[in-house]
């Protein structure tokens, strides 16, 4: 799997998923209807040279028994008629009957007779390569063209041992040499029809891929893609309207992305309704410390301002013990208001430390309350 996802990963499959799948459902396809018409075309040559040498052997069994007629009767003409009406058959190349001696006696080519064979010249060592008893009567040869050889051999029976002694088991061999071209003629045009046939199924294969593709697969893919690219901007009202009428992974993935956007919106509105409290406590601090400074540190200078003008006056009138009752008044009324002042501060302070806790929080209460005892 490694393998496969490194492939798909490099540039040569940098292409759209359209592509991708129709490689992929197409190739596999292709390959196994190029296969069977392979298998189809091979059974079909089988099929047919099994027909062709079934119809020369019986052709040639028809054929020896009216050459042994014509042998019993040494009627030559006969016998050339014979081999002459089977010879003007278009599938077969040549007719002969070769005596034992290697001798050609008669054949449907003039310029063979008493032609003497070569028994390990090609044509003749095909056959003899095996022991008469193993020795096919069909064989495929090849001598310039391709043709098939169907050899009968000629037994010496009672009737003809009267001319040829009764020692030889044969008398020779009758040859029919049968053309392949038909055959091949036919597997060619089957296998026109097959690959024509293989085309044009793998062009509607495609079209069919790429509609399901397209229909299943990429519009969908296109709609989840156009709703995720809304989310990233930020907008998390988008949804993915199912305007497909098929349950499987893609519309789960689709509930799954719908889903996900309901509990984003609903965490931006409890943030932004956060961010309103946050303000409106910010402003709510605000306007308390507002009226704090008005009603402590406004009115505690109005009271400052009051006893330095009396203090003023004392000294001007030389009254020493009510100008230093005032200083002391002063003084006092400003040790009250630093600490009330640090008492604030140290509020202040705590309430932005309100996620420590609650045991965090009274014990540093505590000890700012021991430093402001003492100053």
């Amino acid at each position: 799997m490694k393998k496969i996802d490194k492939l798909f990963d490099s540039d040569l499959f940098n292409i759209s998923l359209r592509i991708k799948i129709m490689l992929v459902f197409i190739l596999p396809m292709a390959l196994a209807l190029s296969f069977i018409s392979y298998v189809h075309n091979q059974r079909e040559r089988m099929e047919l040279e099994h027909q062709a040498e079934a119809s020369a052997l019986r052709l040639s069994d028809v054929l020896l028994a009216t050459l042994n007629h014509a042998m019993v009767m040494n009627d030559r003409e006969m016998i050339m008629g014979a081999l002459n009406e089977v010879g003007g058959n278009a599938s077969i190349e040549e007719v002969w009957i070769v005596a034992s001696d290697t001798t050609v006696y008669a054949s449907t080519d003039a310029k063979n007779i008493g032609a003497k064979l070569n028994l390990k010249a090609p044509g003749c060592i095909e056959c003899h390569q095996y022991s008469p008893a193993e020795r096919p009567r069909a064989m495929h040869m090849w001598l310039g063209k391709e043709f098939l050889r169907v050899s009968t051999p000629i037994p010496n029976d009672k009737t003809c041992q009267t001319c040829h002694s009764g020692n030889q088991a044969h008398l020779g061999v009758f040859l029919i040499d049968l053309s392949t071209a038909d055959i091949e003629k036919e597997l060619r045009s089957d296998m026109i029809y097959n690959v024509v046939v293989s085309i044009v199924s793998v062009l509607c294969l495609m079209i069919l891929a790429y509609a399901l593709v397209q229909w299943l697969i990429v519009r969908r893919v296109d709609v989840i893609r156009a709703a995720l690219i809304r989310l990233d901007e930020r907008d998390f009202s988008a949804r993915i309207t199912a305007r497909w009428h098929t349950r499987d992974e893609i519309t789960q993935l689709a509930d799954h992305i719908n889903t996900m956007a309901e509990n984003f919106a609903i965490l931006q509105a409890e943030h932004e309704q956060r961010d309103r409290v946050r303000a409106q406590a910010i402003i709510d601090e605000r306007e308390r410390i507002a009226r704090e400074l008005h009603d402590g540190v406004a009115q505690f200078l109005g009271y400052l301002s009051a006893k330095i003008g009396a203090t003023r006056m004392a000294l001007k009138n030389k009254k020493e013990e009510i100008a230093d009752k005032n200083l002391e008044q002063v003084e006092q009324a400003i040790h009250d208001q630093s600490s009330e002042v640090r008492s604030a501060t140290v509020g202040l302070k705590l309430a932005g430390s309100v996620d420590r806790g609650f045991s965090a929080n009274v014990r540093e209460f505590v000890e700012q309350c021991n430093r402001l005892d003492d100053n």
